[in-house]
């Protein structure tokens, strides 16, 4: 195994993450960066934003559309993990309507969004991907129901009569459902199939350019170790990875929302989730969203993973004098320590 502790030459880290907590938004939350890093007088930039990442950025997690459509330009990127954010959404339907069943959309107006508050697609692309999986549970598809172009917020147009459906990147709140009464018809998340699930953070792609992977891949496996310990972490402490979503992003929905779509922060490259993303490919490029495909066998660089699970392994065994988990002493003097 190559060395993964040597200083890097790479004297910044900058990360780009979108605006839904993912591993590395719990692991900055936890300052998990800096004790990792700033030993060695690297700083990591995380920057949270809705916009796609460029190729000035040395490590992203992102979502499929963004990613692929940056690979398929010739982009000089390589996949090293891939996670996963349940955010398939929900459809809604006005309270007074009947479609209260997947079956009982086939032949509904179902409301896409045109407007320019969309101009790279991505909530077309989110919302088409949404109405496909939920007909799919009835057995049917799309073009069995009425796509309807809106240039107008989607609520508006569903309040209004315009459609029947709309698409909703998260879960109905109280609030919502009072002022456009309207109700749940699908609530994608709570289907146990993933396949039900794929949307453009699930799965969520974690890309590493080649710049810093040649001149420093033991910060990108360094950085990968922090988000597997981090994962780990949240699967055994829900109490306080609630905490750590209320203290980041509570403000834009309830937290109790927040946690339940943030539950499987895990990372990995699997088979079975790169079949997931090899489906959410080809939706994109079916539905005209991909000016090209993208070599994704091709794209893989599983040398970084591979390299943090086995730092993460000999750290846990030098620090245990075993082969169980690790104490985080900064989490526990942050009083994150308690398992739940």
């Amino acid at each position: 195994m190559r060395d993964v502790t040597a200083r890097p030459r790479v004297a910044e880290l900058t990360v780009s993450r979108p605006p839904v907590l993912t591993a590395s938004g719990v692991a900055d939350r936890l300052g998990a960066f800096d004790e990792e890093f700033a030993r060695d007088g690297v700083a990591v930039s995380i920057v949270t934003s809705p916009e796609p990442p460029n190729v000035e950025t040395l490590v992203a997690e992102s979502g499929s559309l963004d990613a692929l459509r940056l690979r398929a330009t010739g982009a000089e990127t390589r996949l090293v993990a891939l996670g996963w954010v349940d955010a398939g959404g929900t459809l809604v339907g006005r309270r007074t309507s009947a479609h209260r069943s997947p079956s009982a959309l086939r032949s509904q107006r179902f409301g896409l969004s045109i407007g320019r508050d969309d101009p790279d697609g991505r909530r077309r692309a989110a919302a088409l991907r949404a109405y496909s999986s939920a007909l799919a549970i009835a057995g049917c598809g799309l073009g069995d129901v009425h796509l309807v172009p809106i240039e107008r917020p989607e609520l508006d147009a569903l309040r209004d009569g315009e459609v029947d459906v709309v698409y909703l990147p998260h879960r109905l709140t109280h609030d919502v459902a009072r002022d456009y009464d309207v109700r749940v018809a699908i609530d994608l998340d709570t289907y146990s199939d993933p396949r039900v699930r794929i949307n453009d953070v699930g799965p969520l792609l974690i890309t590493a350019c080649r710049e810093v992977l040649e001149e420093a891949p033991d910060l990108v496996a360094r950085f990968l170790a922090v988000l597997l310990d981090t994962s780990q972490w949240a699967a055994g402490h829900r109490r306080e990875l609630a905490r750590v979503v209320r203290s980041a992003d509570g403000r834009q929905f309830p937290p109790d929302l927040h946690l339940g779509a943030h539950r499987r922060l895990g990372i990995d490259l699997t088979r079975d989730r790169f079949q997931l993303l090899a489906q959410q490919h080809r939706f994109l490029r079916t539905h005209g969203f991909l000016e090209r495909d993208v070599d994704l066998i091709d794209w893989i660089d599983p040398a970084p993973l591979h390299a943090a699970a086995d730092l993460l392994a000999a750290r846990r065994i030098v620090g245990t004098g075993t082969d169980g988990a690790s104490p985080v002493p900064s989490r526990r003097r942050a009083g994150f320590g308690s398992p739940t």
